[in-house]
């Protein structure tokens, strides 16, 4: 997949921009605050139905407009040229078409918007809480296992249906049998979801690898499946022994919303990478899980991704830098980079740049290529 234009109306500082982009790398560059940023930003809320700076749709409006619009024309693998649009209101509502036609869900759009986001926070798949990870592995088994999403929404719903239940039976509203019957829905739909998850990372994990060897070979490092509950015992009986402090606390405390990949570093790999890495490691590291994710998923679906890369060069150093743009280039990977220096000025070397943009207070300017 690449965009062929993108168009955005009243988002944050970008009142009217329309910009026809190349196959390769767009490289967008201007002050702090310009708008750059913002650009990356509309783009993700279009392919992933949501902003990675804010939850808020005010936040994102123009001050002093009702709505903000993004739409694109993109080249789909399977599908040829297509259209997308979404707009939103300052109040929250929203209004999705594809190819001109209304009513789409969400899910369906970001199927075949596979947008990977790198961002100067990127290390925190690395140092941040479990919780990122799992988005990093349900983002990948949503675009290539069709029958993920139903599994992981009808678990989560069975999760708050059982949380429900603990809460009613502590108050004396419920007796164990109506617990019961949560907990054996839940077990049946978790342990679907477990071995998909299971899965699918062994082959993430391997492609992880291959781009790690060719990003930073220095770096040697291993990575472990946590389901959510002991290896050793099935999750019904971990569930059944834990409900006395689970009805305490309200809330489930053992299943696949609890899973994690722990991340080793070290001649042996038996060290956790958070403790032992530096903020750069850590971002080398996190840069060929997102590689190696789209990597497998041109593999197995056939379908490029596109890859917004904010701050170019923050945090990684020139020789590491240019080994990622060799790893895109390789993909095919569309990109649309932004930095705070123009070309020849940035800290990190690229290749030449199918197109360029400067970006000044909210006007975004091709600029010709020298």
């Amino acid at each position: 997949m690449r965009f062929l234009d993108i168009e955005v109306q009243n988002f944050r500082n970008l009142s009217s921009v329309r910009l026809e982009l190349g196959e390769g790398i767009n490289y967008l560059w201007g002050e702090n605050g310009a708008g750059k940023t913002a650009l990356l930003e509309a783009v993700c809320v279009l392919a992933r139905g949501r902003s990675f700076r804010s939850a808020q749709a005010a936040d994102l409006v123009t001050t002093g407009q009702e709505a903000f619009t993004v739409r694109a024309s993109f080249l789909d693998e399977h599908r040829g040229t297509q259209t997308v649009a979404v707009m939103r209101s300052r109040i929250g509502r929203s209004r999705l078409k594809l190819n001109g036609e209304s009513g789409k869900k969400l899910s369906d759009v970001a199927r075949i918007l596979p947008v990977q986001v790198l961002l100067p926070s990127l290390s925190d798949l690395v140092f941040g809480s479990p919780a990122e990870r799992r988005r990093w592995l349900d983002w990948g088994l949503f675009h290539v296992k069709p029958d993920y999403l139903r599994t992981l929404r009808e678990y989560l719903q069975l999760l708050k249906q059982r949380n429900a239940a603990l809460k009613s039976f502590g108050r004396g509203d419920l007796n164990q049998s109506g617990v019961d019957v949560w907990t054996r829905k839940l077990v049946i739909v978790a342990e679907q979801l477990d071995t998909q998850r299971r899965d699918y990372l062994v082959e993430a994990a391997a492609e992880t690898l291959a781009v790690l060897r060719l990003l930073s070979p220095e770096l040697e490092i291993a990575t472990r499946y946590h389901r959510g509950w002991s290896e050793s015992e099935s999750l019904e009986k971990v569930l059944s022994d834990s409900q006395a402090r689970d009805v305490k606390l309200g809330a489930t405390s053992a299943g696949p919303h609890r899973c994690d990949i722990e991340l080793s570093a070290g001649a042996a790999a038996n060290s956790r990478a958070s403790a032992v890495l530096s903020r750069g490691q850590g971002k080398l590291l996190a840069s060929a899980m997102v590689l190696g994710q789209a990597r497998l998923l041109m593999r197995v679906s056939k379908r490029n991704s596109v890859f917004l890369i904010d701050d170019l060069g923050a945090e990684m150093d020139q020789q590491h830098g240019a080994a990622l743009f060799r790893i895109l280039r390789e993909m095919s990977s569309q990109i649309l980079a932004t930095s705070t220096h123009p070309l020849g000025e940035s800290r990190t070397p690229m290749p030449t740049p199918e197109t360029m943009f400067h970006v000044e207070q909210g006007k975004i300017t091709l600029r010709p290529q020298r």
